[in-house]
């Protein structure tokens, strides 16, 4: 045999020989006995590179609640979003999956027989999260649409008034407890209304002008934004460096750009939340009613809970035009669980809780206590859940991964444990695990809730072994300075490790 054929054979051989000690390192490393599996997950949270955080991790076999694996769960940990677990379970079990939030138009007296409203037109929101392009196709006029010609079709041809946006059904501020003062700028901190719109949050984006020394050219989405836009950004020759500065007065509805942009750029994008949504409600709807031939001789104006204490709705007295519906509870949970949604999160929060019936109690305080109460009868030990929002954003929030279990525990049970399951991120699939545990035993295998706020991690859910048994499990690390795609990595191998597992846990 040639020499060059003799090398290559040997190199051949060398190659399969390191593919199957790979091959059989990979199966080695699987556990196949309970004791390997606690082994192997030990080893893996008390990996050096987590020596300064804190992992708490539980993980149990549903059919019998036998613990299979416990490191520090009944420790409190900020939880962040699977915080949510706790709401949704709430809001599902107190209204179940087919409930409909209304929203209302009223008005002080029946409009006469030529379609004219001699008074306000009076839109009364009860936290209906849907007039929102997640719901509609991506078109957030069609929800408007829809109410305008329900408005239309009870017989209304003119309003003398105004238009009145009501957010008064919660007694809130428009701000969740614990959240911290740079949230409020961005979409996961949008404002809580019981009138919402597009998420209560918009997008900005910048463009050149169509030749150097012009104005960047502006548009929003949606078109119809209660925002001033003061444009200071210039258009600039080919290859000038890009600088945008984006100024916007804390809680003001103003907003500054200025800089350069270069005249081949892509431009720029903002995301930004919109104060006062209740407001921008109004116009929204008001917009519609106008395009439908609706004459309206006021103005468009909100009012909150504190305004009506000063004038209060007249209770019995107020003439019902027409309501439109929400989509089934289940679908808004769906998209608050899979996408991680704050806002719907402490809206259905408050929808399951309803207005309090103690005088002078807010809302959100009350809502929480109702949350306590269905955690209690759901087997949550007092003082292992310790919520202080809807969504996990607030810092104040501390939860034990034995609270998160015995809750998963509880809804595998539910007479709408399918229903809650289905809410759930199907890991390589859709949510916020559509990219992770691809080409794993937990594809489409492992559902859960994430969370991540900084320093804060979390991943809880159901997964099935490969002996096609299935557990429950909480994993939540805390004080972690690495980045989040590490933190991922690490809760994405310990739920796949579980996957993996061979070997019989009855």
């Amino acid at each position: 045999m040639p020499h060059y054929q003799r090398r290559h054979v040997c190199c051949f051989f060398i190659l399969l020989f390191a593919y199957a000690s790979t091959i059989s390192a990979t199966r080695a490393a699987v556990a196949s006995t309970l004791s390997e599996l606690r082994v192997r997950l030990k080893g893996s949270i008390e990996h050096p590179r987590f020596h300064r955080a804190q992992f708490g991790v539980k993980v149990i076999f549903l059919p019998t609640g036998k613990t299979i694996f416990d490191h520090q769960s009944d420790k409190l940990f900020r939880p962040a979003s699977n915080a949510k677990l706790f709401t949704g379970a709430f809001a599902l079990d107190k209204l179940g999956p087919a409930f409909r939030i209304q929203t209302s138009a009223y008005a002080s007296r029946k409009p006469a027989a030529n379609g004219k409203l001699n008074g306000d037109l009076i839109l009364y929101g009860r936290g209906d999260p849907t007039f929102s392009p997640r719901f509609h196709s991506g078109d957030v006029r069609k929800p408007f649409q829809r109410f305008a010609r329900a408005i239309v079709v009870a017989g209304i041809k003119s309003v003398s008034g105004d238009i009145v946006a009501d957010e008064s059904y919660f007694n809130i501020e428009p701000f969740g407890s614990g959240w911290v003062w740079d949230d409020l700028r961005e979409a996961y901190g949008a404002e809580i209304s019981a009138l919402n719109v597009n998420d209560n949050a918009a997008s900005i984006t910048l463009l050149p002008g169509t030749t150097v020394g012009t104005a960047a050219r502006v548009s929003t989405s949606p078109d119809l934004l209660p925002i001033q836009i003061i444009n200071r950004v210039g258009t600039h020759p080919i290859g000038t460096p890009e600088r945008i500065v984006q100024h916007w007065p804390f809680l003001e509805s103003r907003m500054t750009f200025a800089g350069t942009l270069a005249r081949d750029s892509n431009g720029r994008v903002f995301s930004i939340t919109v104060r006062r949504p209740a407001h921008w409600f109004g116009q929204m709807l008001a917009r519609e009613l106008k395009l439908l031939g609706v004459v309206i001789g006021g103005k468009v104006h909100a009012v909150n809970w504190t305004e009506r204490l000063l004038n209060p709705l007249p209770s019995g007295q107020l003439e019902h035009i027409s309501s439109v519906a929400a989509p089934p509870l289940l679908e808004i949970i769906r998209v608050m669980m899979k996408d991680s949604v704050n806002l719907y999160a402490n809206l259905m929060l408050l929808q399951a809780a309803g207005p309090p019936t103690e005088n002078g109690k807010d809302a959100e305080r009350w809502a929480l206590e109702q949350l306590q109460q269905f955690l209690l009868l759901a087997g949550v030990e007092s003082g292992a859940a310790d919520l202080d929002d809807g969504s996990g954003l607030s810092r104040r929030t501390l939860v034990s991964p034995s609270a998160v279990v015995r809750l998963l525990s509880f809804m595998s049970e539910h007479q709408y444990a399918k229903e809650f399951a289905s809410t759930l991120a199907i890991a390589g699939q859709d949510g916020t695990l559509a990219n992770r545990m691809k080409q794993s035993a937990a594809e489409k295998n492992a559902i859960g809730k994430t969370g991540t706020l900084k320093f804060a991690h979390g991943l809880s859910g159901y997964v099935t072994t490969k002996a096609d048994e299935r557990l429950a499990f909480s994993i939540l690390l805390n004080n972690y300075d690495g980045s989040s795609s590490s933190a991922r990595e690490a809760m994405d191998a310990l739920v796949v490790s579980l996957a993996e597992f061979e070997g019989k846990l009855e």
